[in-house]
């Protein structure tokens, strides 16, 4: 739905989102009704059925959509996005939630500048809901993940990071006495992003926690995940003999999952070894691959899916496909379509195909983030550090 603003207020008007924008090119005629409560700066609350336009008498910084009752996505003009932006850290949770998640998928679809996402976590307050925060921080993370090394990555982490400062102070890295159960999730998460990042602290903290017997479990493992993901080659094949020797499975299995998170291409290289000879507990290298490619999608691709066949990794038929079209749905390199493609007509029975289809459209559309997304959104940091 588009939200334009003129002289009398807001012009509503019904259109088709697709997160593929080439799906967008085939024009559709449905329409339909879709009940939306539209909030002036003021408070006031307008209600309506939309059915294709409707003009709405609002001020500028209307927002569209209050309550998130409407399911649709609302894209605004620059210039009612502007005057929206300073009201979002007085808005209701539902609907900073709902304006990050609008901002977020139109940005990946082209739809709108992907920056908008930046631009309402800068805008929200360090007290903002812990649901809304935790939002927030996985797009961070997401973003990053999609930025090659490099200067343009290294400040769009600085910009990540003096984001989340303030939120790291408030809810702490030990849980206290009867908190909200959505700020230890938040917590786990923002540790885990902060690792991420680079903050130099967090990285210290998980360094002395992760194998102290004296901090709370949840704590350590925490700690145990975000060391493993950034341990050097040594401390990696130190956890990597660990796990190995672990008796417990559900412990074993934690461990490698942990180490699933290493940003070390040759770490995971390692680790793939584990993964395909039968050490882990049943079914837990399929997770593994999983988290590996999340990181490491081409060196995945390359070294495991030739393997997945083999009788001593224990991965079923079915999960076979599965892993091939997740490991392979995580590249952003087009070439992995046509390998994918030759993967499926040589392995994989015609009725057990449409699966596949859509890893087909999610590496042309990480294609996307890389070449387009991820330009403007470096573009964005830099214009704010100036």
């Amino acid at each position: 739905m588009r939200a334009a603003e003129g002289s009398g207020g807001l012009t509503l008007t019904e259109d088709r989102f697709h997160a593929d924008p080439e799906a967008g090119k085939t024009r559709t005629e449905q329409r339909w009704t879709l009940p939306l409560a539209v909030a002036s700066p003021s408070g006031a609350v307008q209600t309506l059925l939309l059915q294709g336009e409707a003009q709405v008498a609002v001020p500028p910084g209307a927002l569209v959509n209050a309550g998130q009752t409407g399911y649709a996505r609302v894209l605004y003009t620059a210039a009612g996005f502007d005057a929206l932006l300073p009201r979002v850290g007085a808005l209701a949770a539902v609907d900073q939630l709902g304006l990050i998640d609008d901002a977020y998928a139109l940005g990946l679809a082209g739809d709108a500048p992907a920056s908008r996402t930046l631009a309402l976590i800068a805008g929200l307050p360090v007290q903002a809901d812990p649901i809304v925060w935790k939002r927030a921080v996985l797009d961070l993370e997401d973003l990053d993940s999609h930025d090659a090394p490099g200067p343009a990555r290294d400040a769009f982490r600085r910009f990540a990071l003096s984001v989340m400062a303030p939120l790291a102070r408030r809810v702490g890295r030990a849980a206290s006495l009867g908190e909200d159960a959505a700020v230890a999730l938040l917590r786990t998460d923002l540790l885990l992003a902060l690792g991420d990042f680079g903050d130099a602290d967090t990285l210290a903290w998980a360094r002395a926690r992760f194998d102290d017997l004296g901090v709370p479990a949840a704590e350590r493992r925490t700690a145990f995940q975000i060391y493993a993901a950034h341990a050097d080659r040594a401390g990696f094949d130190a956890l990597l003999a660990r796990a190995a020797s672990t008796a417990d499975p559900l412990e074993k299995q934690r461990q490698y999952d942990a180490l699933a998170r290493t940003t070390d291409p040759l770490s995971a290289e390692k680790l793939i070894d584990v993964a395909m000879s039968g050490a882990m507990p049943p079914n837990g290298n399929e997770g593994v691959l999983f988290r590996l490619a999340e990181r490491h999608p081409d060196l995945v691709w390359r070294l495991a899916t030739p393997r997945l066949a083999d009788a001593k990794a224990g991965i079923s038929k079915e999960s076979q496909w599965q892993l091939a079209g997740g490991i392979a749905s995580a590249s952003s390199d087009p070439a992995r379509i046509a390998a994918l493609d030759a993967y499926v007509q040589s392995t994989v029975p015609e009725s057990a195909r449409r699966p596949f289809v859509g890893a087909a459209e999610q590496i042309r559309q990480n294609r996307r983030i890389v070449t387009k997304v991820t330009p403007e959104v470096d573009q964005w940091v830099a214009r704010r550090a100036r």
